[in-house]
């Protein structure tokens, strides 16, 4: 058994795993892990609003104070040699089109969305759009190559969901007050409430993109092994 199994302390790999949080730098996890060890807590900071954590995780105020720092946004592990970086795979895509998009238009829009939010590729759980959409090639094959799942709601879902950008010719078009805002919303949300607007709608020529962000779970709820 590892030591975090004998003393009882929480195992680190595990309890990302189990909260779905991608280690952005894994080099890292055997001196975290350590510190936990040796001196019963480590100091963990998040740009996230999160729920309850396990014990033995002190909280505090500043990237630079931390040993674990858990954000979709991007952090830069050489600026943060001695942290453990963690990525929340919770946030979802709403992506709506002209017909005839590529896939190289969607890869170059979300490229810029996310450079210019300073999100992590890593984090992106899910694609969503209007069922209109569902035979879009392009959405498809950028889907695919992504490796991501996408979902397609119909326009009276999507005209649901309330606090998005509305648009004349959107809902000429497609019967929906709007795409890429309400989808993202509704595929990270929990099947009653949709969730957090993150990036309002942007269009890069051919395509607009949305970004909703998925609440995080009770992370207190880790496998804590004692042996």
């Amino acid at each position: 058994p590892t030591a975090s199994d004998v003393t009882g302390h929480t195992a680190l790999d595990l309890w990302a795993a189990e909260n779905n949080l991608r280690v952005q730098n894994p080099q890292r996890l055997a001196g975290v892990s350590a510190k936990l060890v040796n001196e019963g807590e480590v100091s963990f900071f998040s740009t996230l609003q999160c729920g309850s954590l396990p014990a033995d995780f002190k909280v505090v105020t500043e990237a630079a104070q931390a040993d674990i720092i858990l954000s979709h946004g991007i952090f830069d592990p050489l600026e943060h040699p001695e942290a453990l970086v963690l990525c929340p795979c919770n946030l979802y895509l709403g992506l709506g089109c002209n017909r005839g998009a590529s896939a190289a238009d969607f890869e170059v829009a979300v490229s810029e969305l996310c450079a210019q939010y300073h999100l992590e590729r890593s984090a992106i759980a899910g694609i969503a759009s209007i069922d209109l959409k569902a035979d879009e090639v392009g959405l498809l094959l950028f889907a695919r190559e992504n490796n991501l799942p996408i979902r397609f709601y119909s326009k009276d879902e999507l005209n649901r969901v309330e606090g998005i950008s509305t648009s004349s010719a959107v809902m000429a078009a497609t019967g929906a007050r709007g795409v890429a805002e309400p989808a993202a919303m509704l595929a990270a949300g929990d099947g009653t409430t949709p969730g957090q607007l993150i990036v309002r709608k942007i269009k890069w020529k051919d395509v607009t993109a949305a970004v909703a962000e998925q609440k995080l779970p009770d992370m207190a709820k880790s496998t804590v092994s004692k042996v």
